[in-house]
């Protein structure tokens, strides 16, 4: 299984918050979950770095997890559409199958 980790989860890992998302977060990569990010997650996510320094160290940082790449629209829609559901009771983690669909 694949978790695809939202960038406010990401955000609140970084800046220390315990929410259920960030020890939901902190569990999976204790137990060596496959998790990954996207180029938006990474971009938003790198968008909030001050120092040219902290950018470098935490791009090098989040390479060593899983990049998804998906390419249709419709997978967009489609996670929004599964996120809204409350199928999910973490917001903000989504599972994904191998193929990157949703």
């Amino acid at each position: 299984m694949i978790l695809l980790v939202d960038t406010s989860v990401w955000i609140g890992f970084f800046a220390g918050r315990d929410t259920p998302q960030t020890r939901f977060f902190k569990d999976a990569v204790r137990e060596d979950a496959d998790v990954a990010l996207t180029g938006v997650i990474l971009t938003e996510i790198l968008q909030g770095v001050p120092s040219d320094s902290g950018f470098a160290r935490l791009r090098k940082d989040l390479s060593s997890f899983r990049m998804l790449h998906p390419a249709p629209e419709d997978t967009y829609v489609r996670a929004d559409i599964r996120m809204r559901s409350a199928e999910y009771g973490f917001g903000g983690v989504m599972n994904m199958s191998t193929n990157g669909s949703c």
